[in-house]
């Protein structure tokens, strides 16, 4: 099955008997999406249109487009009308996270169940869900100890590594992945024991390699170019709040509660993207984990045209002003062209920041 949004609830796909696997367009042209949609709309999504009418979903059962945006609505209107061979199921998604939308959003949660369980041929069960539940919680738990080691010692987990731990771990069955995640963090550790360089690094502001540590924000849904120019600039990443990176595992579902109940709280009650009211909240927890890490900047990546989030960096600009810690706006399009313009622009952050 494929997805798009990190707001979809992977566990009911997973209960079903599918492996929900993120959609990552290679890099192509766009030239028939640039037939279908206007050229003001959001890169990433051009290119799984493109996809779509090109006829390469016909690796995947079933399509999910979550409501994360307008762009979002639209790309599900023409995949509908100009695609054929692939099952499409639209989840909508509440803006609040109250009780009155996890009621809404648990509906359809329902809907999404009869949906998959008309493909697959049988029930979405209350143990299946409940398995899957416990799945993802240590997926959850795993990526979060990566992330822990990442941000105590950034020159041991490097943004090339993280990109990768990430995108295995969007593309494959979480049966497969879990016990590769814990074999690297394995690894990770036991690098970091035979390092005298690493286990005297103790979190000051800069890295074992005399970098200064970064934290990256933003909507950039693949970001290892980006993330590795700026280590490349002399920064050490630290730490993000990406859609599949730092928000994807924050926060598990309660497995005592009525699964699809507590899927919808879950997902709702997550560290939220633009797209929700409680945006803010976002805002928090990101000075929190910046603080917590030492960074001593935030870079802050945004695709073109994406409403939600170009409008969220003036309002976090003013927040981290107050503060004293100082930030650099990165947007782009899904591919980056002109990385040297790019790397300049970092070179001067980096060098600027104390």
């Amino acid at each position: 099955m494929g997805f798009l949004c990190p707001y979809t609830v992977e566990e009911i796909v997973h209960a079903a008997g599918f492996v929900p696997v993120r959609i990552s367009p290679l890099r192509s042209s766009r030239e028939l999406a640039d037939a279908y949609l206007p050229a003001n709309f959001c890169p990433y999504l051009r290119h799984v249109v493109d996809l779509g009418v090109r006829g390469a979903f016909s690796e995947y059962r079933s399509v999910v487009v979550a409501h994360s945006c307008d762009g979002a609505r639209r790309v599900i209107d023409v995949l509908r009308e100009y695609t054929s061979g692939v099952d499409l199921f639209f989840l909508d998604l509440p803006k609040r996270a109250d009780e009155s939308a996890v009621s809404y959003f648990r509906g359809q949660l329902v809907r999404m169940a009869r949906f998959f369980e008309e493909l697959s041929g049988k029930p979405v069960s209350e143990k299946d869900l409940r398995s899957a539940i416990d799945l993802y919680n240590e997926n959850r738990r795993l990526l979060e100890r990566i992330y822990t080691l990442r941000e105590s010692s950034p020159s041991m987990v490097s943004s090339e590594t993280m990109a990768r731990v990430l995108e295995i771990n969007m593309v494959n069955s979480k049966e497969r992945t879990n016990p590769l995640l814990e074999r690297t963090i394995e690894e990770f550790e036991s690098s970091a024991m035979s390092s005298s360089d690493e286990t005297s690094e103790d979190v000051s502001s800069e890295d074992s390699q005399g970098r200064k540590r970064v934290f990256v924000s933003g909507n950039l849904l693949d970001y290892g170019s980006f993330l590795s120019e700026i280590e490349r600039a002399g920064g050490a990443v630290v730490g993000d709040d990406f859609c599949f990176g730092g928000r994807y595992y924050r926060g598990e579902v309660d497995p005592g509660e009525d699964p699809l109940q507590a899927l919808a709280r879950r997902y709702l009650s997550r560290v939220p993207c633009g797209r929700m009211e409680h945006y803010k909240d976002r805002f928090d927890r990101l000075i929190e984990r910046v603080n917590l890490s030492k960074a001593r900047g935030v870079v802050y990546l945004g695709l073109k045209f994406c409403d939600n989030f170009l409008t969220d960096y003036p309002i976090l600009k003013v927040r981290l002003d107050g503060i004293g810690i100082p930030s650099l706006f990165l947007e782009s399009e899904y591919f980056p062209a002109g990385t040297g313009q790019l790397r300049t622009r970092i070179e001067a952050f980096i060098e600027m920041i104390d």
